[in-house]
């Protein structure tokens, strides 16, 4: 099964299932919509057949929105017989849960979630997933899912942008919530990963972490490709490249492993490899400044400065961006231009400081 994050990236009515069905490497694609009127929801569904762009199964639901978890569970029943496929425990187990009782507190959730999924979180983004994140589990205290994510978050922070005592004991805290809720959900243990990981360094830790989210769920790109991460820094190249085509088979479409795995292929001097990714990235976010500078520094790593400068020359300046900024640095540092490397450095001091 294809993870969401590379479906999610198509329009909501697509002109050609079959080309989409042959990019994601699939038999099958499910197209569905969610029509929300008041207190009441329809949910229509169909499943097609990549190859032929057949129906297999379709079906509409009529519900309150307070029984939006059980439409999901049928769904997932439905479609597991029209395919006469059979769903492991674990799987039955993700199915049938329901990880709130209100609405409007798994709609906070899905709005942090929608953060975390995108390539490009500097500080400001991470205060929003915070946000979002923390009005879930004020609406609902018992929500373990977000209290899981509300910890990733800050668990993020206190590596990317600041590492004070505050923001440790904010993921510190966030995470004893989940295990204390739902000891044995994936997303607390990718939680606990993300805290050892980012927080406390234990990589090892991390990794039993990662491990066990993957026992609890066979498609967790999540911890496959963070655990890649902890590979990297370990300096295990060989491991990290092996989990980044894990990670890309299950997820083809996304955006952050292909940049991620690009970067260890630059790391590893394989520019070919490493361009690839990253045009495959720009072909799904063609206006991401990222990528272009991810562009960029795969061409200077290889003496061709012309077409880095031209490419960086390219990518706007957004107000609090460091990263295209600190390339532009390297850019100049690297060709000796130390004027303008003053300058770009001068703009990114100048920008007031953000948790």
């Amino acid at each position: 099964m294809i993870s969401r994050t590379s479906t999610q990236r198509y329009k909501s009515s697509p002109d050609n299932l079959p080309e989409i069905a042959r990019q994601l490497g699939v038999e099958h694609v499910l197209e569905g919509s969610v029509q929300k009127i008041g207190a009441k929801v329809r949910v229509s569904v169909q499943l097609i057949r990549g190859t032929s762009d057949a129906h297999v199964w379709a079906e509409t639901y009529d519900r309150e929105l307070t029984d939006i978890f059980a439409v999901e569970s049928e769904i997932a029943g439905a479609i597991a017989r029209a395919l006469q496929a059979r769903l492991t425990p674990n799987e039955q187990s993700a199915v049938a849960a329901k990880p709130t009782n209100k609405p409007e507190a798994y709609e906070a959730y899905l709005r942090g979630l929608a953060i975390w999924n995108k390539l490009s979180s500097g500080t400001e983004d991470y205060d929003e997933m915070v946000r979002h994140f923390s009005e879930a589990v004020k609406l609902d205290p018992q929500f373990a899912l977000a209290w899981s994510f509300l910890s990733v978050a800050h668990s993020n922070q206190y590596w990317a942008f600041k590492s004070i005592p505050a923001l440790a004991e904010e993921a510190k805290t966030a995470l004893a919530q989940a295990q204390r809720l739902q000891p044995g959900l994936s997303e607390t243990h990718f939680a606990e990963g993300m805290y050892d990981y980012k927080v406390l360094g234990d990589y090892e830790a991390a990794l039993r972490a990662f491990a066990v989210v993957r026992e609890l769920s066979a498609n967790s790109t999540a911890a496959i490709e963070f655990s890649a991460y902890v590979k990297r820094r370990q300096g295990k190249w060989d491991d990290a490249v092996r989990l980044h085509e894990e990670s890309l088979e299950i997820d083809p479409r996304n955006p952050i492993i292909l940049s991620e795995a690009a970067l260890t292929y630059r790391a590893l001097r394989r520019f070919t490899e490493a361009e690839v990714l990253v045009d495959r990235a720009r072909e799904i976010e063609p206006e991401n400044p990222q990528l272009l500078t991810q562009r960029a520094e795969i061409s200077l790593a290889q003496g061709d400065a012309v077409t880095a400068e031209r490419l960086l020359k390219a990518v706007p300046i957004v107000n609090g961006d460091t990263e295209t900024t600190m390339a532009l640095v390297r850019f100049y540092t690297i060709e000796r231009r130390y004027p303008e490397a003053i300058r770009a450095l001068q703009t990114t001091l100048a920008q007031p400081e953000k948790l």
